[in-house]
C-alpha cells in the first residue's frame, strides 16, 4: 500500500488548503491563512512537505527560523558528504566539528556558558532547565550557517536566537513557544509606549497593540508610523486634546478590520475606505458587523457563482 501525499498543484489550491487548515483548528497557535501560504512556500524551497513545514518553521520578526535538529538533517539531505562529529556536548560547552566533504579540512566550532552569560542568555528558563540542549542548538545553528548555507537557504536561524522562548519536550525535542501580542507589547521600549501615550493614540491598550502587530511590532516601523502621526499633528495644540483625521482613524481601526475591507475589496482605496467609515461614525461594532455580513455575502454569491 503506498501512502498518498497531499500536494497543492497551483496557488488556488494552496490558497483553499490554507484556508481549511485553519479553521480546523489544528494548526500552531496564531496562525492565519496567509502565514499558512508563506512558511509553505518557504518548506517548499527547502524541500519540505507542507505540514512539516507548518510545525518546523517559524517567521520570528519577519525572518524564518527552524530547530538545530531541522537543519542539521537538510544538511545531511542537501550535502550527503557532509560530516557532523559532537566532540564534547555537556551542560557547560558544546564543540562540533564539520566537513563538507572527507577531503575538506576539519572545522570546529564551540560554544559554551561563557559565551552564553556574555550574550545574556542565562536568565531565560530554557538556559536554566536544558543548558546542554540550548548549547547544542546555538553550535549547530552557527556551525551550518558557516560551513553550509546553501543547505538552509536563509532559514539559518534557531527560533531562540531570534528570541522567542522555547521549551524542551521529554524526548529532548525543542518546542517554541509563541509570544503573545500582549507579551510582545510589554517588552517594546518604553519610549514608544510614551509617545503612544503623548499622541493620545487610543485610551485602550488593545487598539495599540493591534496597531503594532500590523507591522509584526518592528520597532523601527513602530516608531516611523508615530513620527509620522505626529508630523501631522499641531504643534500648537496638546496631542490629547486634538481630533484625530480620517486618515489617523483609518489607520487606527482594529486588525481584524482592516482585514475585512481588504478580503472584500483589496484595491480599494483609502479614501473609499474613509468614506464608507464616515456614514457608520467611525463605530467600530457597527462597521465589524456590516463588513462580516458583506463578506458573507460576497462568499456565498462567489459559491453559487462557481469561482474559486
Amino acid at each position: 500500500m503506498s501512502l498518498i501525499k497531499f500536494e497543492p498543484k497551483s496557488y488556488t489550491e494552496l490558497q483553499q488548503m490554507s484556508v481549511t487548515a485553519c479553521k480546523s483548528g489544528l494548526m500552531p497557535h496564531g496562525m492565519t491563512p496567509e502565514k499558512f501560504m508563506i512558511i509553505a512556500m518557504k518548506g517548499a524551497e527547502l524541500g519540505l512537505p507542507i505540514l512539516q513545514s507548518i510545525y518546523s518553521i517559524n517567521v520570528i520578526n519577519n525572518k524564518p527560523a527552524i530547530s538545530a535538529e531541522l537543519m542539521l538533517a537538510l544538511i545531511y539531505n542537501r550535502v550527503p558528504s557532509a560530516k557532523v562529529t559532537f566532540i564534547e556536548t555537556t551542560d557547560s560547552v558544546c564543540t562540533i566539528e564539520a566537513q563538507r566533504t572527507p577531503n575538506d579540512k576539519v572545522s570546529p566550532f564551540t560554544f559554551s556558558m561563557v559565551e552564553a552569560q556574555t550574550a545574556g542568555l542565562l536568565n531565560k528558563e530554557s538556559w536554566k532547565k536544558y543548558p546542554a540542549a540550548m548549547l547544542r542548538a546555538r553550535c549547530i545553528s552557527a556551525m551550518a550557517r558557516a560551513i553550509f548555507p546553501d543547505a538552509l537557504m536563509g532559514a539559518s536561524y534557531t527560533p531562540e536566537e531570534l528570541g522567542n522562548d522555547v521549551e524542551i519536550e521529554e524526548d529532548g525535542e525543542p518546542v517554541v513557544i509563541e509570544k503573545t501580542n500582549q507579551q510582545k507589547w510589554d517588552e517594546l521600549p518604553e519610549d514608544i509606549k510614551t509617545k503612544f501615550e503623548a499622541l493620545a493614540v487610543n485610551n485602550d491598550i488593545q487598539p495599540r497593540i493591534d496597531m503594532c502587530a500590523k507591522v509584526n511590532f518592528d520597532i523601527e516601523k513602530i516608531r516611523d508610523g508615530l513620527n509620522k502621526l505626529q508630523e501631522k499633528r499641531n504643534p500648537d495644540s496638546k496631542p490629547d486634546q486634538k481630533e484625530p483625521t480620517d486618515e489617523e482613524r483609518l489607520f487606527m481601526l482594529s486588525e481584524d478590520i482592516k482585514q475585512l475591507f481588504d478580503s472584500i475589496d483589496p484595491k480599494s482605496t483609502d479614501k473609499k475606505k474613509i468614506d464608507w467609515c464616515k456614514t457608520k461614525q467611525w463605530n467600530e461594532q457597527v462597521i465589524r458587523f456590516e463588513l462580516k455580513r458583506d463578506k458573507e455575502n460576497l462568499d456565498k454569491a462567489l459559491n453559487k457563482a462557481g469561482v474559486q
